[in-house]
């Protein structure tokens, strides 16, 4: 369970990972709940690892990014050397695009 009071996220049950922690990040710069961006992931990378997490047809990371894909919406977002590779970048453009109805790209969008 986690609780959010403030500006401080706790979990009760453990700390959060470095995904978690970006996933709340995003979650609370974009406006949207947590559980979505979270969902997502889980269901694109099921370990939450990131590195060495590859696709059957070249995508990456926790949010499975093709590398044109990655790099035709950091240039729209204007988010200036995201790194395909980089776990925050990932899921900082995953979140905007989510925001703004782009998530049914994902064979995992529910």
């Amino acid at each position: 369970m986690i609780i959010h009071s403030g500006s401080v996220l706790a979990s009760i049950s453990s700390p959060l990972s470095q995904i978690e922690t970006f996933i709340w990040e995003a979650s609370q710069k974009y406006n949207l709940p947590y559980s979505i961006i979270l969902d997502l992931a889980v269901c694109e990378d099921s370990t939450l690892t990131h590195n060495n997490v590859w696709g059957k047809a070249g995508e990456y990371g926790s949010f499975q990014f093709m590398p044109m894909t990655f790099k035709s919406f950091a240039d729209y977002y204007k988010m200036e050397d995201a790194n395909w590779f980089s776990l925050q970048d990932q899921v900082n453009l995953a979140a905007q695009m989510i925001r703004d109805g782009y998530g049914p790209l994902w064979t995992c969008w529910k």
